[in-house]
Order: structure tokens, then C-alpha cells, then sequence
């Protein structure tokens, strides 16, 4: 009599999977901090600018936070596009 192979592989056999828990997990974000895409966000504050959304203005005073890499990316993109 044959032994039935199962197709399913045990989690802890996959190679490269780790559940961490407790401490050992970094926080998503910082308090009062909700890290959202970029592709996202610049969907919904595009539509809120081409539709004139007033709550807009409510903002306008707030900072968001970039990444590094975004910030520069951005920096540059804004001292090198033609002035409009």
C-alpha cells in the first residue's frame, strides 16, 4: 500500500515566513501618524483640487510627511519644471 503525499506543505516548513509578535514588530506608523499610499492620496487631494472642495483649505496648513527619497524627488521636480 502506497503512502498518501499531501500537496500542502506545513507554514513552518515554507522557507523565508516569520510571524513576529509583541516588540519584535515595528509600528506601521507613528501616533498620530496614518501612513497612506501615494497613489492614493494623490488620487483623492487631485479630484478634491479639480472639484474645488473647500475642506481643502481647512488644510492648507498641514504638513505631511515624505519619505527621504519622495522629498528629494519632489525637490527637484519643483526647481526644474518651467515656471507656470
Amino acid at each position: 500500500m502506497k503512502k498518501k503525499v499531501s500537496s500542502k506543505k506545513d507554514a513552518s516548513s515554507l522557507p523565508g515566513l516569520r510571524l513576529f509578535v509583541g516588540e519584535d514588530a515595528a509600528p506601521l506608523s507613528q501616533p498620530g501618524q496614518i501612513p497612506v499610499p501615494l497613489a492614493e492620496f494623490s488620487r483623492i487631494v487631485t479630484d478634491a483640487l479639480k472639484s474645488n472642495r473647500s475642506w481643502l483649505d481647512d488644510f492648507r496648513d498641514e504638513d505631511v510627511l515624505v519619505s527621504p527619497d519622495l522629498f528629494e524627488v519632489l525637490n527637484a521636480y519643483a526647481h526644474l519644471r518651467p515656471a507656470g
